[in-house]
């Protein structure tokens, strides 16, 4: 079930980026090369995933954040439709989309994950001026960042 413009929702409000995920059979030493056994990219961030399960469990869902208007975000943002997820009041920016790579450990099951702001601008109070509090049940701030 997705989320329509008639019924409350939630609104999640966090961050949006690409994952690149490696499989690895171990952790590269430093200044090891090491090829990866498999490679994934998909859309990240826990506000982003949290919308997609509450979507997928039913619940209408709205994500809110600051997504870049470049094509290689095209893809991440398109996973949030798939899932039924709403985005109607995201705050596009020029700002290359932020990734997160991620490098799992296929015989321990452990990751390590290096971020990349890319100089993502966080939401400003007037993104917020502009909704209509009336629409969303819940509005949970997933995760906010501080970068320097």
């Amino acid at each position: 079930m997705s989320a329509t413009s008639k019924e409350r929702r939630v609104l999640i409000v966090g961050w949006f980026c690409q994952d690149i995920l490696n499989l690895v059979d171990h952790y590269p030493a430093e200044d090891e090369d090491v090829r990866c056994s498999d490679q994934f990219w998909q859309k990240g961030g826990n506000a982003a995933n949290s919308a997609c399960v509450l979507s997928s469990l039913g619940e209408p869902t709205e994500y809110l954040g600051t997504v870049s208007s470049q094509p290689e975000a095209s893809s991440a943002l398109q996973e949030l439709h798939d899932f039924g997820v709403l985005t109607d009041h995201v705050v596009y920016t020029e700002c290359p989309i932020p990734t997160s790579c991620v490098i799992i450990n296929t015989h321990t099951g452990t990751r390590t994950i290096v971020h990349g702001n890319r100089n993502m601008p966080e939401l400003r109070a007037e993104d917020f001026s502009s909704l209509d509090l009336s629409q969303y049940k819940w509005i949970p701030v997933i995760e906010v960042f501080f970068w320097r």
